[in-house]
């Protein structure tokens, strides 16, 4: 909070500004008259990160109050929030070369063929929502510093279309957040503490089974 205040002193104040690492704007005054003021801010997002691939230098970051998982802010510079599986965690959580060969109904049926590459889970399937919920605890139990999970599709097409996905409610949006939802409820009974889990909303599961269907409180 106390270098969060600093640098937004700077900035609103001071008018600094921190474009990248290399390029800032750093006022030259003689004189500064400032006003008496008492702010006390919190902020609208918990999570904030840019995600800057060709940037992840942590003071760069920190003076732009981003606290994301990517760069490696330590605890001395305010921390950040360590987001682990990062999105598109379907093969994370359920990798192919380990299941796949000997459970290939883990994975998404196109064309009446059990797919393990560039393709999503059989969502429908309750041995894969075991494994996932199982994974997720082994990471927690293994790294209590992380505060936020994923399970979202993975970054291409290949839903599934086996008869249970194509028939039952775990389908598209309504899949995932069927899914999210559960475990949500599953998570809180087996850790000690409240894991946050994000599912992506795009492509694939950018519309919901049902504009009635409940929001998992994740």
């Amino acid at each position: 909070g106390t270098l969060y205040g600093v640098y937004g002193f700077l900035k609103r104040s001071l008018g600094c500004r921190w474009f990248t690492p290399e390029v800032s704007h750093i006022p030259k005054r003689s004189r500064l008259e400032l006003e008496s003021a008492d702010r006390a801010e919190l902020p609208a997002l918990e999570y904030r990160e840019p995600y800057l691939l060709g940037n992840q230098e942590p003071e760069w970051h920190v003076r732009n109050f981003s606290n994301g998982h990517f760069p490696k802010i330590t605890a001395r510079m305010g921390g950040r929030v360590k987001y682990d599986p990062f999105v598109h965690s379907f093969y994370t959580l359920v990798p192919p070369e380990t299941y796949f060969a000997e459970h290939p109904e883990y994975y998404a049926q196109i064309d009446g063929k059990r797919v393990g590459e560039r393709a999503q889970l059989c969502l429908s399937n309750e041995e894969v929502f075991e494994i996932v919920l199982a994974e997720l605890r082994a990471r927690l139990e293994k790294d209590p510093e992380i505060a936020v999970v994923s399970v979202s599709q993975n970054d291409c097409a290949g839903a599934c279309t086996c008869d249970r996905c194509r028939k039952g409610g775990r389908r598209g949006g309504g899949a995932l957040q069927e899914i999210c939802s559960d475990l949500s409820t599953g998570l809180p009974k087996r850790w000690k503490r409240s894991i946050p889990i994000c599912g992506l909303i795009r492509w694939l599961t950018s519309i919901p089974a049902s504009s009635e269907a409940d929001t998992p409180p994740s």
